[in-house]
Order: C-alpha cells, then sequence, then structure tokens
C-alpha cells in the first residue's frame, strides 16, 4: 500500500487514490466523485506508450485490487460495477483505430488504444462566492449536480476471466432503452474505425443530469449514452463503437419519454 501510495504521489494522483480506497458514498453525486478520480488515474495510464495495449488494463488491476478489498465494491474490466452508469461514459481522445484482437469486453476502455478520458468534468473556474480576500475555497462538489437520472438499471456482471477476484473479462446483461440511430440529432465520438459503415447502428442511454459546470456550459439537462452496433451471431448482444451526447432540449425530451418498457440486452 505504502508503494501505491508513493507511486500515486510521484505522478500526482495521491489524492484520488486515496478517495479511492478509502470510498464509503452511497449518494448518486459521491459516486460521480469516485468516478471522476478513477477516471483522472485511468487517463494518465492509457496515455502511456505501452508495448502491449494489455498492460494498461494490468497496470490498473494493481491499483484495484486495494480499493476493491477496501471497498468491497467490484472491479470488472477496468470499470467498477456499482459504478457503471457513470464509468460506462468514458471516451477516447485519440483519432479512433481498428479495435486490437484481445481478451477485453467492447464496453471496457481497455479494449481500444489511445488517450481515455471521460465527459462527466466539472468545471473548476472559481465563481467570485467561492472567493473571500482573494484565497480560493474548498469546491462544493456536491452542489454543482443538481439532477442525476441513471436510464439503466438491472447491470449484471457474467465473468469470462478472473484473476485474484479481479474480473477481466465479461459480459454485460443491462436493462435500458435501444434508440434508432436515424432517430436523433446527436454529438458523437467513435470508439474504433469499424468497415462496414451500413452496419445498423443504435444509440443507448445511460445517464441523464443537470449540471450548467459541465460542458456545454449552462445545458439545463444532458443525456450521455453509448452507440452500440449488433452482433450477428447473438440474439440481442451488442458491442460498443461509440459514445453520444447531447444538451440539445427536444432531442433530450424525445430520449427521455420513453412509451416502452426497458429491454434486456447484452454488451459483449
Amino acid at each position: 500500500m505504502e508503494k501505491l501510495l508513493a507511486m500515486s504521489a510521484r505522478s500526482g494522483m495521491r489524492g484520488a487514490f486515496e478517495l479511492l480506497w478509502r470510498f464509503k458514498g452511497t449518494a448518486l453525486a459521491e459516486k460521480v466523485e469516485f468516478h471522476q478520480s478513477w477516471f483522472e488515474m485511468v487517463e494518465k495510464y492509457s496515455a502511456r506508450k505501452l508495448t502491449r495495449g494489455t498492460d494498461k488494463l494490468k497496470a490498473m488491476s494493481g491499483i484495484a485490487y486495494f480499493i476493491q478489498k477496501n471497498t468491497t465494491l467490484q472491479y470488472s474490466a477496468g470499470l467498477w460495477k456499482e459504478m457503471l452508469v457513470f464509468n460506462l461514459l468514458w471516451v477516447v481522445y485519440s483519432p479512433p483505430e481498428e479495435r486490437p484482437v484481445r481478451n477485453i469486453p467492447s464496453w471496457s476502455w481497455g479494449s481500444v488504444d489511445g488517450r481515455i478520458s471521460h465527459r462527466l468534468k466539472v468545471s473548476e473556474l472559481p465563481e467570485e462566492s467561492e472567493e473571500t480576500n482573494n484565497t480560493p475555497q474548498p469546491r462544493q462538489f456536491e452542489s454543482t449536480w443538481k439532477e442525476i437520472i441513471p436510464l439503466i438499471s438491472e447491470e449484471k456482471i457474467q465473468a469470462i476471466e478472473q484473476v485474484n477476484d479481479l474480473i477481466l473479462d465479461a459480459k454485460l446483461s443491462i436493462k435500458g432503452y435501444l434508440h434508432s440511430s436515424t432517430s436523433h440529432h446527436v454529438n458523437t465520438i467513435y470508439d474504433v474505425i469499424f468497415p462496414n459503415l451500413s452496419a445498423q447502428l443504435f444509440y443507448f442511454p445511460v445517464l441523464a443530469f443537470g449540471n450548467a459546470k459541465v460542458h456545454p456550459m449552462g445545458s439545463k439537462i444532458q443525456v450521455h449514452g453509448l452507440v452500440l452496433r449488433p452482433k450477428s451471431d447473438e440474439r440481442e448482444t451488442y458491442e460498443r463503437v461509440g459514445y453520444f451526447w447531447t444538451a440539445n432540449d427536444a432531442v433530450v425530451e424525445q430520449l427521455l419519454s420513453q412509451p416502452s418498457q426497458k429491454k434486456l440486452i447484452y454488451l459483449v
């Protein structure tokens, strides 16, 4: 543990690591804070030029082992089962490439190469009310999250590869709403280059929230989710190929107005 703390301090991530392995929060706003700290570390490691892409996930597994033991949270292929409504919302901030062949599910950031980050970052620009005598005051994290609405439920992990109680490869079953990719005008970031451009794609909303300090600044409600492609050989089974988000009022209203029940799908 002391070695990990020292390593985290050298990389400027000691505060993030200490928050993670001491985490006992239960509120959604607290879980967002866990998510942000976890992806602060993921972004650092994913940007490293390692010989093999799988080494990035292995490097994080050592840290994840201590977090899992101390918090009872379940580490699953680079994400945390109890945080999936946030952790699934990673993005690739590098030009997309073909998906490497490795035993890591497409819903994990470890399945692709490039710098990984997320779009749930809160602007840290201080407001006038946050300063007294020109001395910055501690940021009140939870106060910026006015509304958090999970759009998925009943997440279940079916482990395929497990080492030291850490799940490294898994199939994810999850309930949510599938939307045809031709139905909405949204912002899309693709994870990978895929050859069959004619394949039908689907939007899978994961989270809606209100936070005026998350880009685009000042927006009322945003919806973020995954872009999925069906696997032809397995029924109701999909792979992740990208990420979408929107703060357009009309599109948000349409995505949140669900005429039908949630559908059970599988992500591999």
